[in-house]
């Protein structure tokens, strides 16, 4: 019944559909947080309670002595004297009044806390599904897009779900208020929450269509924003040279300003109501005062009045919690859409396996009879068939497109073929789901080699904290990659910091330290996808001496043009051509 009321409020439900991925830790912390949220309506009932007497106390003592509670306090010697009377009101009043607070402060605490924990626990789950989604399902996806959702939409589905709790937490309170008020003043407090609410309601209702264009207005700035910073930073030579600066500036001006207003405007929304229903209060107070006053000046009605302004003064900012808290989350609703897509990504298992020691790669690979096309009805990888020798070079040449890259990818398992199989030593690494231990055996050196914004050693060992065991393996790797001098050259040696994706390095020595890193990971296999097409010839021949010296049993793929790296080859494969020893 509740799930189907929340469907009808379907930016609340949007809420709901996170529950698989919060821990159980988190969902009976959320139970406690709820006890503790009843518990602090309790004593908002007590504190506004207690002003009835306090009030009584300050305009009609006689009044006072006629409570009961008063009267058994009096007549079993607990309180003697209106003095006595007095400071016990007092201080009922008091502590009743910091005791709420206590409690809101806790609950306020507790559930920013809360909120923070649970939205560690979504960004994590969030990138873990997106780095563990199948390769052919990210080579279709676009990384400014991912890295927007990730961050900024990530952040905004956490407010999101901070506000959901301080909408629970201001319901709850406001709840336990109305029942003190109607139990103080029935009628002015039905007819005040009748007012107050259908302000309120008006307001939700004709807001409704701005906020959904806001939301996706925020959405789509923040990707188009991330995706500007990523070509502009990466064209930088080219913004200089061809003096791009005010394009690209203007852009992200674009994109930032339709962000920002749009979150402005959305704010605005949600903060704007509560002037108006505080005026209203205030009107609506002091136009009951006035009565009572030009009427008959009732005590009682002072007593009660009073109360009821204090409960209205604690009402109001709930209200407003409540109304700004649904705003946020409305305005939110392409952002949380876009993170839960990134929670319900699925994660491939079923060629994945548990990983095992003794899977070993002594002999051959061999491929049979591969096929692969990204559509059905193309088709461009037709009955490939070859067998590779431990220690082999191989060759893989052909025309661009011809899918040379893609069928290094098959064979590292990131994508399955459409037919055929992968043999190791004679295993079906598919069929018996040991593409894991596979891809353990494995390292990628391509073009443009990735390295980490850190130092040498750290690129090497793909570690940050590095062991005097761990230093003695990476240098002696560095040795074999014959880029052990330069390093010592550098101001810092192996800790030297190298920039961003090796930005101080030329060319060779990032290859270089890619083929050290390889090295060090203890790989059996190494491909190298046009590795050395960028680099001038000098630098090309002496990275091919440097493959060519490596240990005999160290099994290489090269994806290349150059007729001198197929000059080491064992095996040259033609994709679309004929294959030929050399």
């Amino acid at each position: 019944m509740f799930k189907s009321l929340f469907k009808k409020i379907k930016y609340i439900y949007y809420l709901f559909e996170f529950s698989p991925f919060i821990s159980k830790k988190r969902k009976i912390q959320i139970v406690i947080l709820l006890f503790t949220l009843i518990l602090g309506g309790f004593s908002e009932l007590i504190s506004i309670s207690a002003v009835v007497p306090f009030l009584n106390l300050l305009t009609n003592k006689s009044e006072l002595i006629n409570n009961k509670i008063i009267v058994f306090l009096i007549t079993n010697n607990f309180l003697s004297g209106d003095e006595q009377v007095f400071i016990f009101i007092t201080l009922l009043f008091a502590l009743a009044s910091i005791f709420s607070l206590l409690i809101r402060l806790f609950n306020l605490r507790f559930s920013y806390r809360l909120s923070a924990l649970i939205g560690n626990e979504i960004s994590s789950m969030a990138y873990w599904k997106t780095i563990n989604i199948p390769f052919i399902e990210y080579s279709k996806k676009n990384s400014g897009s991912i890295i927007a959702k990730l961050s900024t939409q990530t952040d905004m589905t956490i407010t999101a779900i901070e506000s959901f709790l301080n909408l629970l937490s201001s319901l709850i309170i406001s709840l336990f208020i109305i029942i003190t008020l109607l139990i103080i003043s029935p009628g002015l407090t039905l007819i005040s929450i009748l007012i107050l609410g259908s302000i309120y309601f008006l307001i939700a209702s004709k807001s409704k269509d701005l906020l959904l264009n806001y939301s996706s207005k925020i959405g789509r700035s923040q990707i188009n924003q991330v995706r500007i910073i990523q070509e502009s930073l990466g064209n930088y030579r080219d913004i200089i040279l061809n003096k791009k600066h005010k394009f690209y500036s203007k852009i992200y001006k674009i994109a930032d300003l339709e962000r920002r207003l749009s979150i402005s405007n959305a704010s605005f929304l949600g903060g704007f109501p509560r002037y108006m229903i505080e005026t209203a209060a205030l009107l609506l107070i002091t136009l009951l005062a006035f009565l009572n006053s030009y009427k008959n000046n009732d005590t009682n009605l002072i007593a009660s009045l009073g109360a009821f302004a204090i409960g209205t003064q604690k009402l109001l900012p709930s209200f407003q919690s409540i109304y700004s808290s649904f705003i946020t989350i409305k305005a939110r609703d392409i952002p949380i859409n876009n993170v839960l897509g990134l929670l319900k990504q699925k994660i491939n298992k079923k060629n994945y396996g548990d990983l095992i020691k003794n899977f070993n790669f002594n002999k051959s690979i061999e491929i049979k009879n591969i096929n692969f096309g990204y559509e059905k009805n193309n088709i461009f990888l037709n009955n490939i068939s070859l067998t590779i020798r431990k220690g082999d070079k191989v060759g893989i040449i052909g025309k661009s497109g011809s899918g040379k890259s893609t069928l290094m990818d098959i064979i590292m398992g990131l994508i399955l073929p459409i037919n055929g199989d992968i043999l190791i030593d004679g295993e079906s690494i598919v069929k018996n789901k040991r593409i894991d231990n596979w891809q353990e055996k494995i390292s990628h050196l391509s073009q443009n080699i990735y390295l980490n914004d850190s130092s040498f050693i750290e690129n090497i060992t793909m570690d940050a904290t590095i062991s005097k065991k761990q230093k003695i393996k990476a240098i002696n790797c560095a040795k074999s990659a014959h880029i052990h001098n330069f390093i010592e050259s550098t101001k810092d040696g192996y800790y030297t910091n190298i920039g961003e994706r090796g930005v101080k390095l030329s060319g060779g020595q990032r290859q270089r330290l890619g083929i050290a890193r390889a090295l060090y990971l203890e790989s059996q296999i190494l491909i190298l996808d046009e590795a050395t097409s960028a680099l001038d010839k000098k630098t090309e021949l002496s990275i091919i001496n440097t493959i060519k010296d490596l240990d005999d049993n160290l099994t290489i793929f090269m994806i290349t043009h150059r007729e001198k790296c197929l000059e080491i080859c064992d095996y040259i494969l033609d994709i679309g051509g004929e294959n030929n020893h050399s």
